[in-house]
């Protein structure tokens, strides 16, 4: 019971921390803030009268239903802040494929350094996440920011997935050599040089700077 009851002591103070910070106007509207406003000071006058004497299941019924409250705006005012970093890491991590998949297109060497099914699929996959951003980003800029944003960090890091595995499939797989020529060593060269790029490329995207979510255990 009083860990109960202490759990919804702290939430009602964070709930009125949060109302004090003066961007949460960007993700609200002013009933918004007021509803969760009112919730928070209605449970607080709860918890010091007549919540002494209450059950563990009251304590935990007031706490979900100012978490309810809580939890869209916290949702939405954390997406405003790690949204940008995210498209920009996945604009640079497809800007960096785009480079390859140009380099590998204009490979001079006599062997083929990524077959051609495995660059078409990269390609592909490449093409259709930008579009898929280009289409959320247009989508996200037409909607106000105290609605539920259609672009998340956490959709954007699964695109960047996308695309690294991909890479990290190119960067396993050689197509099937040509037949013995004098330029075999250059080749061989080329290809091995071709394999440490992928397997690069995929480092660098593994390492986007997404910043960590935070409040996780809401």
């Amino acid at each position: 019971r009083e860990e109960a009851r202490n759990s919804l002591e702290s939430f009602v103070y964070r709930v009125q921390d949060l109302l004090s910070d003066k961007d949460l106007i960007k993700v609200t509207t002013e009933k918004q803030r007021l509803e969760l406003s009112s919730k928070a000071s209605e449970t607080s006058d709860w918890l010091y009268g007549e919540g002494e004497e209450s059950s563990t299941e009251e304590f935990q019924i007031r706490l979900r239903n100012l978490r309810s409250l809580e939890q869209p705006i916290t949702y939405r005012y954390e997406e405003l802040t790690r949204r940008p970093d995210a498209v920009r890491a996945i604009q640079s991590v497809i800007k960096k494929t785009r480079e390859f998949i140009d380099q590998l297109l204009n490979s001079t060497t006599e062997d083929q350094l990524v077959a051609d099914a495995d660059l078409d699929r990269l390609i592909s996959v490449c093409r259709r996440v930008e579009q898929w951003l280009d289409e959320k980003l247009f989508e996200q800029e037409r909607i106000p920011l105290h609605i539920d944003p259609v672009l998340t960090s956490s959709d954007i890091e699964k695109k960047v997935r996308e695309i690294e595995r991909e890479l990290l499939f190119l960067a396993t797989r050689r197509p099937p050599k040509n037949t013995s020529s004098p330029n075999d060593s250059q080749s061989t060269s080329s290809a091995d040089k071709s394999a440490s790029q992928t397997t690069a490329l995929t480092g660098e995207t593994t390492s986007t700077n997404i910043p960590p979510k935070k409040h996780e255990e809401l």
